[in-house]
């Protein structure tokens, strides 16, 4: 059986520096650590681990990076091997041990020796070839990855409205005439586990041309944003405020307004290149299926939703809470995504209410789902008006969203003809 690039990337660290070492760098600890710890009984894929441990010791891998990639190979770790595999495995860490080697340094600048040296071994007649890693595999890999790096983001981090509770928590501390308030508000999550995520996915084999860019540039910026982060966080966990009346607060402020918006600009475009990706997939995925099957219905649906929600975007800028009067001629084509959501999610309804046996009951749980959000979309721009005048609340559309995605994925796990 091929292995697949996931599975080359599991051989690579089948053996994992230990959670607690930390290494200073140029010590030959790394694959002194690898070795005590058994080896893989590969010759190849012991050097490749060794290569890989040393790499993500070396200064360029920054700390909070280092432990999430560490913690990626204990989950790799946790995979079932396959028996008798050792000569496959072989060739395939021989094969792997450059592209990773380039890979790793490209991302990080770090110490990852080359492969040493060794005589061909002589291949019994019957032994069948390795194939050369498959391209669009790979990108798949990658993409999948990615995705998963976006789910993250849009679940734990909303750098836009994290910032403006920033600004409006301390805007007695921090405005023109400060003073009046003697607590500094800060509420911005760490971004280790996401900047872990991100690296590996970006050290990945293979390219995504219409991802990669972006990917990258968020990285970069959240490398730049979360030290300031930890250091304000302790600043406010400790009530060092308390202390030095509010100047560290004071002088930090505007890199770290800068730092922030600048991360969230680029998880804007990453966010966008990602899921203009798969929405692309989709529209080409859903002209092939069954027209009026369980699947294309829940994929149109699919379809519609997101269009909808990219129409909601162009209404509310980043960390508002309502539509502002300038952007209410966006409102028109609101309405028109959310009536084509409304026609394609009566016919998933439908299409629903006549399978045998009934489809699982998450499916039915979207479909009322989208019904609510039409209705909390249809009330959000009811209010909007141009001209001055009060902006009609928005907020509640991004959480009913959310909720609504949720029980997507729920009814494609759980519900086999649903699925493409």
């Amino acid at each position: 059986m091929l292995l697949s690039c996931r599975a080359a990337l599991a051989v690579l660290i089948l053996t994992a520096t230990p959670a607690g070492a930390q290494p200073a760098p140029g010590q030959a600890a790394p694959a002194q650590a690898a070795t005590e710890m058994g080896g893989t009984g590969v010759p190849a894929c012991d050097s490749l681990v060794a290569a890989y441990a040393r790499c993500i010791a070396s200064p360029g891998v920054p700390e909070a990076t280092r432990n999430g990639l560490r913690q990626s190979a204990d989950a790799i770790l946790a995979a079932p091997r396959t028996p008798g595999a050792g000569e496959q495995r072989a060739r395939l860490c021989t094969m792997t041990h450059e592209q990773m080697r380039q890979a790793m340094v490209t991302a990080f600048a770090c110490d990852f020796p080359p492969a040493p040296a060794t005589a061909p071994a002589t291949a019994p007649a019957t032994a069948p070839a390795l194939a050369p890693p498959n391209p669009a595999a790979q990108t798949e890999a990658k993409a999948a990855a990615y995705a998963g790096v976006r789910r993250e983001m849009a679940e734990a981090h909303n750098l836009a409205k994290d910032l403006t509770e920033y600004l409006q928590g301390n805007r007695l501390v921090l405005g023109p005439k400060p003073g009046g308030q003697n607590f500094f508000y800060f509420g911005v999550g760490s971004f280790d586990r996401t900047i872990a995520r991100l690296s590996a996915a970006v050290a990945l084999p293979g390219e995504v041309p219409d991802v990669d860019p972006a990917a990258a540039a968020l990285l970069a910026a959240l490398q730049e944003l979360n030290p300031m982060v930890a250091a304000l966080t302790r600043y406010q966990s400790t009530r060092a405020f308390q202390d030095d009346g509010m100047t560290f607060a004071r002088a930090q402020n505007p890199s770290f307004v800068a730092r922030m918006e600048a991360a969230a600009a680029a998880a804007r475009r990453f966010d966008d290149a990602v899921s203009s990706r798969a929405m692309a997939q989709d529209e080409e995925r859903v002209g092939r299926l069954a027209k009026g099957s369980p699947a294309q219905r829940l994929l149109a649906t699919s379809l519609s939703l997101r269009r909808a929600m990219r129409r909601y975007q162009v209404l509310q800028p980043d960390g508002a809470k309502a539509i502002p009067p300038s952007l209410v001629k966006e409102v028109p084509p609101f309405q028109d995504a959310l009536r084509e959501l409304q026609d394609n999610n009566a016919a998933l309804a439908a299409t629903l209410a006549g399978m045998s046996p009934p489809a699982d009951p998450s499916c039915a749980g979207f479909s009322r789902a989208v019904d609510d959000l039409i209705g909390s979309g249809r009330g959000m721009v009811r209010g909007a008006r141009p001209g001055p005048g009060p902006a009609a609340p928005s907020e509640g559309f991004a959480r009913s969203y959310a909720s609504t995605a949720a029980t997507l994925e729920v009814c494609a796990a759980g519900e086999a003809r649903m699925r493409p």
